[in-house]
């Protein structure tokens, strides 16, 4: 997520957190992933970022997308992220958009490797003249491989000097867990726990091998019908295509899924967001998880793509299955029309989210 909400678990939310957690509302947040570009190439990245990457955000396009942002649907978004790969790899651009968001009024944060934090004084220096609201540094047992804990600590003490909330995520796997204990122990000599965001593995991008995130043999599990929280947050990759997520789906060979939300060459972001608002399966998803997907296919699809199970309770494992099957998206896409359908997703949104929906109003729910 862009902010700093309270603590989530494997992107999603859970039934006993719901309350404590402050989800934000859905498109009232976006994400600008600068560029799949990385200094560095982890094992479990779930975008496949890295250094031989070459996408990149034209800068131009990009400051028209942050102007469309600052004045969608009359007030704009609340804040938006900076992302990649490694948004500093393409320091000049993330500095000029930074300093538009400043005029546009839109508060902004970064996600980062922390590659560049080599000293505190030009740690310091970079995050003063940069200005986020708030940083997450991304380290592990992958990222420590490639940049030292002590990077990851100089942008904590001169996030807490300069008044910038910061946290830590740390993804694990049941792999990884002796090398994670290590870290965190390490990290917590210089940021509280609170500060700490652990997360499981996803299944996505080079991390996309059921030993990276689960250590199950068999697929005996259900799909999990935990909300997702990345679908209420969508993200603008380099080419102007616009995602419901920032992890697995954006590396499926397709976009015709309920993830993918179109294309800002083609489109403007209010069109955009008015067909984004009638997708009854990136809400269901938002509201139950991919066993929401599941069962659709299972009473009235083709139960012939379903898996036999599944390896892990993460909601990106449920929805990626499903969306790699061609039969299956045809089958959501149809599905996703009925206007029963849509009341009833509507609905839900109102009464557990307090979303407001076009598809009440129009039905007069």
């Amino acid at each position: 997520m862009m902010m700093r909400p309270a603590s989530n678990y494997e992107g999603a939310r859970s039934e006993e957190d719901r309350a404590a957690f402050v989800e934000p509302s859905f498109f009232s947040q976006a994400g600008l992933f600068l560029t799949f570009r990385c200094t560095i190439g982890c094992a479990h990245c779930m975008v496949a970022a890295g250094p031989h990457r070459t996408e990149e955000m034209d800068v131009a396009e990009a400051a028209g997308w942050l102007t469309q942002l600052a004045v969608l649907d009359g007030d704009g978004v609340t804040a938006i992220g900076f992302t990649g790969g490694e948004p500093l790899c393409c320091r000049d651009k993330l500095f000029g958009l930074a300093a538009q968001a400043r005029r546009l009024g839109l508060p902004f944060t970064i996600v980062t490797n922390g590659y560049w934090a080599r000293s505190q004084q030009e740690t310091r220096y970079l995050l003063s003249e940069l200005s986020p609201i708030a940083v997450r540094v991304s380290t592990d047992a992958y990222h420590s491989d490639y940049i030292p804990l002590q990077h990851v600590e100089r942008i904590y003490l001169a996030c807490r000097e300069l008044n910038i909330a910061c946290d830590i995520a740390v993804a694990y796997s049941s792999r990884t867990l002796l090398v994670t204990r290590a870290i965190i122990s390490r990290l917590l000599t210089f940021a509280p726990a609170e500060a700490i965001r652990t997360t499981r593995l996803l299944p996505g991008g080079r991390g996309d091998h059921r030993q990276h995130y689960s250590s199950d043999h068999d697929p005996n599990l259900a799909a999990s019908d935990t909300p997702c929280l990345f679908a209420s947050v969508p993200y603008i990759l380099p080419n102007g295509d616009v995602f419901a997520c920032i992890g697995p789906a954006l590396t499926l060979p397709q976009h015709d899924h309920p993830l993918y939300l179109g294309s800002l060459r083609t489109q403007s972001l209010h069109d955009i967001r008015t067909a984004a608002e009638q997708n009854a399966m990136l809400h269901g998803l938002r509201l139950w998880g991919p066993r929401f997907w599941h069962r659709l296919i299972e009473r009235r699809g083709p139960r012939e793509t379903l898996p036999r199970g599944y390896y892990s309770n993460s909601p990106c494992e449920g929805c990626v299955t499903l969306l790699r099957n061609r039969a299956a998206t045809d089958f959501l896409a149809r599905a996703g029309k009925s206007a029963d359908l849509q009341r009833v997703v509507a609905r839900a949104r109102r009464e557990t989210l307090g979303e407001e929906t076009p598809a009440l109003d129009a039905h007069g729910y």
